[in-house]
């Protein structure tokens, strides 16, 4: 089986586009932090795709895959609540990154104790990625808008609300799945 595969290239792309992204964003660029944020998650849809179609699924990709998301939604988060605390409140942060630090650990048992290296997503898992993603868009393109503020603020906290639920929801999915792997 090839490791070095279209999606795996993709998935590097993502990794690699992080630290552009922090620089863009810390050097008050968020215009470009916003595009670079965007096309790394279009970079992770595609992955998805044409590992797909091609039938070009890879262990090294099931685990950086997941593992590229991971990183670039919890750095921009961090970089976002440090930059407006005000928006993006610490507990915010802490129950994501708790909840990515919780699943990390969890795969690495699972390793450790059954060999097992495969990662498989769970609908919560993806609609986590998804309404974080959107969180990240929604936070980094505010400035742009010329909206209500009072609108805004209502919008902001509710794609919060409902990313931080669905965010447990998957942490209790996948710590359910993998107890469930222990027999």
């Amino acid at each position: 089986m090839k490791t070095i595969t279209v999606p795996n290239i993709l998935t590097f792309a993502r990794i690699l586009g992080v630290p552009l992204f922090a620089l863009a964003y810390l050097t008050d660029h968020t215009g470009m932090a916003a595009v670079i944020f965007i096309a790394a998650i279009i970079t992770d849809v595609l992955d998805g795709l044409i590992a797909r179609m091609k039938k070009s699924r890879t262990i090294l990709g099931s685990i950086l895959d997941p593992l590229a998301d991971k990183i670039l939604v919890n750095v921009a988060l961090l970089l976002l609540a440090w930059k407006n605390p005000e928006i993006v409140q610490p507990w915010v942060v802490t129950v994501i990154i708790s909840k990515d630090a919780i699943l990390i650990v969890g795969w690495v048992l699972v390793y450790i104790m059954t060999s097992n290296t495969r990662v498989e997503p769970s609908i919560f898992g993806k609609l986590a990625n998804f309404f974080e993603s959107f969180l990240v868009i929604v936070l980094l393109l505010t400035p742009f808008f010329n909206t209500e503020p009072e609108f805004m603020k209502h919008f902001i906290h509710g794609t919060i609300i409902a990313t931080v639920v669905i965010a447990g929801f998957a942490l209790i999915d996948y710590t359910w799945k993998g107890i469930k792997r222990f027999g």
